[in-house]
């Protein structure tokens, strides 16, 4: 054996044992990737299983959702829209009371000047008051009553004399 013949031989034991390492290297990864394909599959199978229970409650939701949408359309249409339109009904009833009760306060605030233009004294009323309370416009005011009273008794006869003649 030669030296060539060594140098072969120990190469092909490297080359050999190189080929065992890379062989033992792949089964070692062939194994690791099976690990992680069943790893993954798992996981994929329990997102798919997740997914399937979240779009099942979620279909359930949507259903409660609809129904309770449904309700509300049903108690506003029966309930809130005529409670509604008798606020808006009770709210033009109050609004035409509060006019005739504008229209009975400025009527009595008539009213009141009325009467409060008749309960004040005039100046003809305090004119003969004070000649009332002196003496001689007692005597003066008897006087020019007596004289309206002989004139109205005596316009009342010829009245009475002309419609028998």
């Amino acid at each position: 054996m030669t030296a060539r013949d060594i140098v072969e031989i120990v190469l092909a034991a490297v080359v050999v044992a190189n080929l065992v390492a890379v062989g033992l290297g792949m089964l070692v990864i062939t194994r690791r990737m099976g690990d992680l394909t069943r790893v993954t599959q798992s996981a994929i199978a329990q997102v798919e299983s997740e997914v399937a229970s979240t779009l099942v409650e979620a279909r359930k939701a949507l259903a409660e959702v609809q129904a309770l949408s449904c309700s509300v359309v049903e108690v506003t249409n029966s309930h809130l829209v005529p409670t509604l339109e008798a606020l808006k009904a009770a709210a033009e009833r109050m609004e035409a009371l509060g006019s005739t009760l504008q229209e009975s306060a400025l009527s009595v605030r008539k009213v009141t000047a009325a009467a409060e233009s008749i309960a004040t004294p005039t100046a003809a009323l305090v004119s003969a008051a004070r000649l009332f309370a002196s003496r001689g416009g007692r005597a003066g005011l008897l006087t020019a009553l007596a004289g309206a009273a002989a004139r109205a008794l005596f316009a009342g006869r010829r009245h009475h004399d002309a419609g028998a003649s």
